[in-house]
């Protein structure tokens, strides 16, 4: 009987420290959990967020007149800064066409693209087209049928492809070379 009764006191004990831990750990959990609530009146906090909120609109406004201001002083500094510029612009480069083919007339804004690797000016006229190099401004392919193709930049015959064929599509290689007029000779 003595083993008995000892089995019965160390589970009675056993018992009684896990209840009394279980006690300790829910007060220490309850107490870190709940803290203090301090009562902040409201009419107290709107007015703080809108003297805020004007504080932050007035700062905005600030930088963004800055930066206007920045922005007008950089485009009456630099022309255009992502465009290149060359010697030849394209209002000397549709006459230097025209002037290359008499009687024609423009029918688009010259536009810059890559001429056998070399940049030039495509000239669109009602009677073809006339490539014109943007630095030199020499005629590098005259294609409006009247006349021979001219290479006068000293880099040789205008042979070869456009380095840009997605530009212009459906349209021949040129090869330098005078176009056939289809006469008997």
């Amino acid at each position: 009987m003595s083993q008995r009764l000892a089995l019965l006191l160390t589970t009675g004990m056993s018992a009684f420290m896990l209840v009394t831990a279980g006690a300790v750990a829910g007060r220490v959990t309850n107490a870190q959990a709940a803290p203090t609530a301090t009562a902040v009146p409201t009419e107290d906090l709107n007015a703080l967020l809108q003297e805020r909120e004007a504080a932050y609109r007035q700062l905005l406004d600030q930088a963004n007149a800055q930066l206007e201001q920045a922005y007008q002083q950089l485009a009456t500094q630099t022309p255009q800064a992502g465009e290149p510029t060359y010697p030849v612009s394209p209002e000397q480069a549709a006459m230097i066409a025209m002037g290359v083919v008499p009687g024609a007339t423009l029918t688009a804004t010259p536009e810059l693209v890559s001429f056998q690797g070399v940049v030039a000016y495509e000239v669109i006229l009602s009677r073809g087209k006339v490539y014109v190099d943007a630095t030199s401004g020499a005629v590098l392919y005259n294609g409006t049928g009247g006349g021979a193709a001219v290479a006068q930049s000293g880099r040789g015959g205008g042979g070869g492809g456009h380095a840009d064929d997605d530009d212009h599509k459906g349209e021949e290689e040129h090869d330098g070379g005078g176009e056939d007029e289809g006469g008997d000779d």
